[in-house]
């Protein structure tokens, strides 16, 4: 069995970094099209046990940029596994959207409770008559 060094700890530093811009919409909506799976580790694995995560040739035939790759004993290119950084932005800014999203609906339902309540006070309506919209 070979043995195997991971980690999940990336440079991140702006000084390491060059040609910086946000990360778009269409980018990070990629990882909904990713399939979770639940899997048991082969004997041959340097890890054990059943697990859960996505399939790393999967991912990279989505966006390359989620995993890591290693050369195989003829030189070839090779994915490995998952990087963590892309996730955590990717779900970070779906997570804005979707705060955004929650405080627009919020709103829309405050004003159609003051709506249905200003219609059951004209006598337009009942509460029930609301209740079975």
């Amino acid at each position: 069995m070979q043995t195997l060094f991971a980690s999940n700890v990336t440079g991140s530093a702006k000084r390491l970094k060059e040609n910086i811009k946000p990360l778009t919409d269409e980018e990070a909506h990629k990882i909904l099209t990713m399939l979770p799976v639940s899997f048991t580790w082969k004997k041959d694995s340097p890890f054990c046990g059943d697990s859960i995560s996505f399939i790393a040739d999967d991912v990279a035939e989505i966006d390359e940029r989620f995993v890591y790759h290693s050369m195989d004993e003829r030189g070839n290119r090779q994915v490995e596994g998952l990087q963590v950084n892309p996730f955590l932005a990717a779900y970070g800014l779906l997570l804005k959207e979707h705060e955004k999203r929650l405080e627009e609906l919020q709103k829309k339902v405050e004003k159609f409770a003051a709506l249905s309540n200003l219609l059951i006070e004209k006598g337009v309506c009942t509460q029930k008559e609301i209740d079975n919209l």
